[in-house]
């Protein structure tokens, strides 16, 4: 059926769509994304730039024409050289690489996908083992795909891919890491972070190539265990999600999917390195403590866009022990279990999920008047958590030579007094030298200086405050 047209009318036009605008909110997402992508980026350049830098030196200590001739492949060595020899030579700074390699080549040698025995020193009978296995699976990783592409023995491609592993697992970090940043607070701060990991030399220098160890991914595992809270606002949230005027807050949803990542980082550099982890959970444990001193004493909810959740840090206590349980097991089970407390333990799970519950109670007692022993069965559950507490330190005290076996003499004097990583901040920055100890200090001299300031200022959300406080201890 055809509609008549009359003649008399104009034909009709077509009527223009109108243009697509762009929001302006659109539109700053963008950029960020672009800016965020450009520092990123940027610093692989750098990486790339300075890895290739310290890798010619490598080569040419290791390639040395005036040396010996090298040693040939071999595929039935366990080293992937004839005679059980090795190439590589790394700088001083990088000589624990070395044992990495050969623990590495080790297991391949004994087969399965953990060792617990080495025979690389404490000739005849050699010792236990029992550095973490992850950067052993990562070197075996990395090797496995040079092998595949080169046609080397393993084990050869084990020790060929040692100078740049880390360099790599830098590089991985940098792809992923900035992009919570910068969705949470926005592009700036997600690229001065990332000009970061590469400007800081107390970090940057443990992923250097020439540098095959497990120090670098513990101090980015517990950087983000301290990140992450900071991004959940610290136990604070935003009362209306949709609130513009309170960007530092998160959503309760958020705010505990962020308190569960930075309990599952805690995980992991336990399992990595306990010794490095210890003082990241003590220093976390000061800066909640100093944080809850900024909340308005009995007031359920002190802030017009905010309030305060202590409950919070149950949830990042419980995650931590569970992550750490998770990689105990993953390390040691079935059967190498045993009570050795300078590695991670089920002991440090239960120090974590001790310390969340009291850290809720003291933030409880803080906001809203009710003190930790009161309540239906809560004495017994504060007594659990000062035992769960206590553990740890009264086990290393009654029996250190059994379950802290770097308590003993002979081995605490080695380590203390020529093992750099187990001195302090002073004695390294005596090593340094004033212009390198200026060089390495001068940030955190700078934030410390503001510190007084940004805290009295009333126009600074308590958000802020807090990361700040949860963020600076630890630092």
């Amino acid at each position: 059926m055809s509609i008549p047209v009359n003649p008399a009318l104009p034909d009709p036009q077509p009527v223009a769509s109108p243009p697509l605008r762009v929001e302006p909110r659109t539109r700053g997402r963008k950029r960020g994304v672009l800016w965020t992508s450009a520092f990123i980026l940027a610093a692989l350049l750098f990486v790339g730039l300075d890895s290739w830098l310290r890798m010619g030196p490598i080569l040419l200590a290791t390639h040395n024409p005036l040396a010996a001739p090298l040693p040939e492949l071999a595929q039935n060595s366990p080293t992937g050289y004839e005679g059980g020899m090795r190439r590589l030579i790394l700088p001083p700074m990088g000589t624990d690489g070395y044992q990495w390699i050969m623990h590495t080549q080790e297991l391949l040698q004994q087969g399965g996908w953990r060792i617990r025995h080495t025979f690389q020193d404490n000739a005849p009978a050699g010792r236990e083992m029992h550095w973490s296995h992850f950067f052993i699976w990562w070197l075996l990783l990395a090797g496995k795909v040079h092998s595949a592409i080169t046609g080397w023995p393993l084990a050869a491609s084990v020790e060929a891919v040692a100078p740049y592993a880390n360099t790599l697992l830098l590089g991985l970090f940098l792809l992923a890491s900035p992009w919570p940043i910068s969705r949470r607070l926005g592009a700036a701060p997600a690229c001065a972070y990332t000009v970061s990991l590469v400007a800081v030399q107390l970090f940057y220098e443990f992923f250097m190539v020439g540098y095959p160890d497990h120090h670098g991914m513990v101090n980015a595992a517990c950087l983000w265990c301290g990140l992450l809270l900071a991004l959940g606002g610290g136990g604070w949230v935003a009362k209306n999600s949709g609130s513009e005027s309170f960007p530092a807050a998160a959503s309760r949803r958020q705010a505990r999917r962020y308190f569960i990542a930075s309990g599952l980082a805690g995980g992991i550099a336990l399992w990595i390195s306990a010794a490095t982890a210890l003082p990241l959970f003590a220093g976390l444990g000061l800066g909640a403590g100093a944080s809850f001193l900024l909340v308005p004493r009995g007031q359920a909810r002190p802030d017009e866009a905010a309030e305060f959740q202590p409950g919070l840090w149950r949830i990042w206590g419980q995650a931590g022990a569970l992550a750490s349980l998770g990689f105990y097991a993953l390390e040691y089970f079935p059967n190498h279990l045993g009570v050795r407390l300078e590695v991670n333990h089920p002991l440090y799970a239960l120090a974590l999920l001790a310390g969340g519950e009291m850290l809720t109670r003291l933030g409880q007692w803080r906001a809203f008047g009710v003190r930790p022993w009161q309540g239906r069965g809560a004495v017994p559950v504060v007594a659990a958590c000062a035992a769960g507490l206590l553990a740890l330190p009264v086990l290393i005290k009654l029996d250190p030579e059994r379950f802290f076996v770097v308590a003993d003499p002979f081995l605490w004097k080695l380590h203390s007094e020529h093992i750099l990583e187990f001195k302090g901040l002073i004695d390294r920055l005596r090593a340094l030298g004033i212009a390198a100890a200026l060089s390495v200090v001068s940030v955190i001299l700078l934030v410390g200086f503001f510190i007084p300031d940004f805290l009295r200022r009333r126009e600074v959300s308590r958000v802020w405050k807090t990361s700040l406080l949860l963020l600076f201890f630890p630092g």
